[in-house]
């Protein structure tokens, strides 16, 4: 049998198509990383802010009504012990009853509503990012069928046209097989991206 020119067309706009579907991919998916590391560094900026305004407000606001001016002194980048170390001096200052007149009693339950207020977005931003940190760019499972598809799928193009320059007796059929199992990978590329969207 002679080298049929129209199967190898045939193969090639498969295999071209295929292989640019799967750079198309890659791509996206670089600029998905680079999306979410940007998300990350952002909420990890406004996390540190946050935290450091806070124990600053405490020991600049707060502590001087105590005696003894209590301070509260935490790792700031550690954003579970800043919970933690406020959360304490809380509790703590609940047992401390401050020497003040009425008016300064009132301003300082208005100070510590600031600060309840601000722990808890402090809590909100920290699940926050603990959620973006945990969550894959794409769901493994769909990324996982999609590529193991389409790798599978430019093998069996590739092996098509070996068939079709050898002029095997099953070139027609393999042609055949790599053109179905192409319209059908339209399936986990639709899938994928609808889990993209």
């Amino acid at each position: 049998m002679k080298l049929d020119s129209s199967l190898l067309s045939i193969l090639g706009a498969v295999l071209q198509t295929y292989a640019s579907l799967l750079g198309i991919i890659g791509m996206f998916l670089v600029f998905l990383k680079q999306y979410k590391d940007s998300q990350i560094r952002d909420l990890e900026t406004r996390l540190r802010i946050k935290a450091d305004s806070l124990i600053d407000f405490v020991n600049r606001e707060i502590a001087p009504a105590y005696d003894n001016q209590p301070t509260i002194i935490a790792d700031t980048q550690d954003y579970d012990v800043t919970i933690k170390a406020i959360e304490e001096y809380r509790s703590e200052r609940k047992k401390d009853i401050p020497s003040l007149d009425t008016e300064n009693v009132r301003r300082l339950l208005v100070l510590w509503t600031i600060v309840d207020r601000d722990k808890d977005t402090l809590v909100q931003l920290k699940n926050e990012f603990d959620s973006l940190i945990k969550k894959p760019i794409l769901p493994t499972r769909s990324l996982m069928f999609f590529v193991s598809y389409f790798i599978a799928e430019l093998l069996l193009g590739f092996v098509g046209v070996l068939f079709v320059m050898i002029a095997h007796d099953l070139q027609y059929s393999i042609t055949m097989a790599a053109v179905m199992f192409a319209m059908i990978g339209l399936l986990p590329l639709a899938n994928l991206l609808y889990r993209i969207r």
